[in-house]
């Protein structure tokens, strides 16, 4: 199950004081632009493995439930980038088809559709990916992030993450999480793309 409150800080949505180096910032430049030709591909979680786990130790009524309220989560997740994410073309597989994505097995990646269901007529197009997804970065942060094809957060000063959650702020709605990260994406293109 994947479980986040969504909070932010103005001090913990601040980026990195280190100032960038004129390779740190070519670097981002190229990588928001080749995110903005190409697409990223969301992993979800599916949490299979748990609900397996309660359901062999007996416990069929909370796997069920733990199934159910991922795939509410999954949904809402794919509903706010559908409607709030326009920067460039995006993807959803099971986080359990990390590896192939990893080896660019295109031929067995079996990407999710709107409804978060398998779909195999969906096909991957683009020469280049990144990834994009909920995950802890630090002991009390969540944060929706941006990685490479390995799954590393791009470095700053590219906009790669968007604080979803910390013990020390208020919670935000994924919507808002994900429409945060949209604005950053197209304020850093726009900005270098002069």
């Amino acid at each position: 199950m994947l479980v986040f409150c969504l909070f932010i800080t103005p001090a913990l949505s601040q980026k990195a004081t280190k100032q960038a180096t004129p390779s740190d910032k070519d670097r981002a430049v190229m990588q928001i632009r080749q995110l903005k030709q190409n697409a990223l591909i969301v992993r979800l979680q599916m949490r299979e493995q748990t609900t397996e786990q309660l359901r062999q130790a007996g416990n069929a009524e909370a796997a069920t439930k733990l199934q159910l309220e991922q795939e509410k989560k999954n949904k809402e997740i794919i509903a706010a980038f559908r409607s709030d994410f326009t920067f460039c073309p995006v993807y959803f597989i099971d986080g359990a088809q990390s590896e192939l994505l990893t080896r660019k097995e295109w031929d067995k990646i079996v990407f999710l559709n709107a409804e978060g269901r398998e779909d195999s007529t969906i096909r991957y197009s683009y020469p280049l990916f990144f990834t994009g997804e909920f995950t802890s970065m630090d002991q009390n942060i969540s944060a929706l992030i941006i990685a490479d094809e390995n799954f590393v957060r791009l470095p700053d000063p590219f906009p790669s993450h968007v604080n979803a959650y910390s013990e020390l702020s208020e919670n935000r709605p994924v919507s808002k999480s994900v429409r945060k990260l949209n604005s950053e994406l197209h304020d850093y293109f726009k900005f270098y793309s002069r």
